[in-house]
């Protein structure tokens, strides 16, 4: 399958970074907490974390959307949406495991879907 979808990779790219700037959101937020900066107690926390989880379901939103219906289909995404798939399983959350599960079922046998994009140019190239 040809990987011609440049908004699929755009939220495909955009949806990946929503799940790791959760992450950056909230350790700073932590080292604000203690350094002392702000002195408004647990409501910074709780804000980050909110604003965290916000990002990350949006992301993951962005990340099926790109997957599924925009048929995005690159090599580094299919790795990607594997760990992600396997953190969403392993993080034994009774929404995250069936969402994890169902990724990994559509994934496997879509594998050979998934190709390095300098492949593919040469593949076209060939074809020539």
């Amino acid at each position: 399958m040809k990987n011609k979808a440049p908004k699929g990779k755009a939220l495909a790219v955009i949806g990946a970074w929503m799940q790791i700037a959760p992450f950056l959101i909230f350790v700073i937020g932590m080292i604000i907490q203690v350094s002392g900066v702000l002195n408004d107690g647990f409501s910074l926390i709780l804000r980050t974390y909110l604003l965290g989880m916000a990002m990350s379901v949006s992301g993951t939103v962005m990340l099926l959307v790109s997957l599924i219906f925009m048929k995005y289909r690159a090599e580094w995404f299919f790795w990607f949406m594997t760990l992600f798939a396997g953190y969403l399983i392993f993080k034994m959350s009774i929404f995250s495991s069936p969402i994890g599960i169902g990724i990994v079922l559509y994934l496997i046998p879509k594998k050979n879907e998934f190709k390095n994009e300098s492949d593919e140019l040469l593949e076209a190239e060939a074809a020539q």
